[in-house]
């Protein structure tokens, strides 16, 4: 879906992908060919109206249909808004595309896609080959696949939340925090005999009953994650629950008390802002700015 903003512009850079269409008409108003057998089914008695079909220039058509729903479906989470809403171009070009295609019909989705299992070939509208063929992908949850012969998309891919909670874990294994690792599967707690219902919480530590929840993002989910954080200091007859951030401003705290049977033990949730320096030029201004941040982190736990 990151692709999609991208390719939709450069896309409508060309214009709006039109077609000829046949449509079927029944008015007064005939500007096309008389459909006898269709006239004489549906106008007997006569009643002023003329059964005719037409061939025309339209906007409406299978390619901009496939990407209303596309768009559509990209829509409905935050992320997918967040992504048709990022910069004005996009959208502009959303806009247009739904202005375009005003029979535009949710169930008929199955029906698009299958109307574009054949790719445009337009020297004109050349740019929407890609776009379409991203669109099929989408909407059949297909993937970009690596290592293919043809269609190949070169990066690299960074599980940022990962890199995260494997840095804090240089910082806090020395401070005596155990960390699990769901990757390898080492490290898990169980929260019932025998051996059921496996959890792996990225920090704790016994002595103190402390546990650490490693977030790559602004702040928490207040359901999800405290329900997760709840969880951990239950089983862990924990007394502090602390969930640590990145932030681009000043390092700060800020502390919940509990209630359940954490009120009588002062049980607490805590928000730790890990300040990570910024519009720094070079790797070792960076070290020594960000090495502060340890140390504070480093006192504090």
């Amino acid at each position: 879906m990151l692709l999609f903003p991208k390719l939709l512009n450069e896309a409508l850079a060309q214009g709006i992908y039109k077609e000829y269409q046949r449509n079927e008409y029944n008015d007064a108003n005939v500007r096309g060919t008389i459909d006898i057998n269709r006239h004489l089914k549906t106008n007997l008695p006569f009643n002023g109206r003329i059964a005719y079909r037409t061939r025309e220039f339209s906007h409406d058509n299978h390619v901009t249909e496939l990407i209303r729903h596309t768009i559509d479906y990209i829509g409905k989470t935050s992320f997918g808004k967040m992504l048709l809403e990022n910069d004005a171009d996009t959208h502009t070009s959303v806009a247009q595309i739904i202005h375009s295609t005003p029979y535009y019909n949710r169930q008929e989705r199955e029906k698009v896609v299958k109307a574009n299992l054949k790719v445009v070939s337009h020297p004109y509208y050349s740019r929407y080959t890609p776009l379409q063929k991203l669109c099929l992908r989408i909407l059949r949850h297909e993937k970009n696949k690596y290592g293919a012969k043809d269609d190949k998309i070169h990066g690299v891919l960074f599980d940022v939340s990962y890199l995260w909670e494997e840095y804090l874990a240089t910082i806090l294994t020395k401070q005596g925090f155990k960390h699990p690792n769901n990757k390898k599967g080492t490290g898990r707690i169980y929260l019932a005999p025998p051996n059921l219902f496996p959890r792996y919480p990225d920090f704790y530590r016994e002595k103190d009953s402390v546990i650490v929840d490693a977030k790559y993002k602004r702040n928490i989910d207040t359901r999800d994650d405290v329900n997760q954080m709840i969880t951990y200091l239950y089983r862990l007859k924990g007394q502090m629950g602390v969930f640590i951030l990145p932030t681009d401003k000043v390092s700060t705290k800020e502390r919940y008390h509990l209630y359940g049977y954490g009120e009588d033990v002062n049980a607490e949730l805590q928000k730790y802002f890990f300040l990570v320096p910024q519009d720094i030029t070079d790797f070792k201004t960076f070290a020594k700015e960000i090495r502060k941040s340890e140390n504070k982190i480093e006192a504090e736990l």
